[in-house]
């Protein structure tokens, strides 16, 4: 595992972001809880950060998409998505790429895949329970 820079210049004691100091664990299926539902522009989502794991060398949390919800989002960075449970029509632009046509993909239970950094991506929640993903982002945010 490759440390953050900071702590081979000034020891972990004096870095702003620490390290971790011992090995973060979630249970995917047990330890969720209720999650914090939230209302955009384009539906309803469920985020739920009491048990997301966020660090200065990585952050994994997780998200729902609530049934029949139009969710957009202008990534930032690179972020590995897990398909939980659900389904999803995705359509996206790899913008930042300098490529403006829009595709189209389909994701479910089980499918993994990459939102690259400048994309631009709508996920249209095409299943009667909510699309959950894990997200997976090194370094952290």
């Amino acid at each position: 595992m490759t440390l953050w820079p900071g702590y081979w210049a000034h020891g972990i004691d004096k870095c702003l972001e620490p390290i971790l100091r011992e090995i973060p664990k979630v249970n995917l299926y047990s330890d969720l809880g209720e999650g914090q539902e939230v209302t955009t522009l384009f539906g309803k989502a469920r985020y739920f950060p009491e048990t997301s794991i966020r660090a200065a060398n990585g952050y994994v949390g997780f998200e729902d998409f609530l049934p029949g919800g139009k969710m957009r989002f202008h990534m930032n960075q690179d972020v590995v998505m897990l398909v939980v449970s659900g389904e999803s029509e995705v359509t996206y632009s790899l913008y930042g790429s300098g490529l403006t046509e829009w595709k189209k993909m389909k994701i479910s239970k089980g499918d993994i895949y990459v939102a690259p950094n400048g994309a631009v991506i709508d996920w249209l929640v095409t299943s009667s329970v909510p699309l959950r993903q894990m997200l997976i982002i090194m370094p952290g945010s």
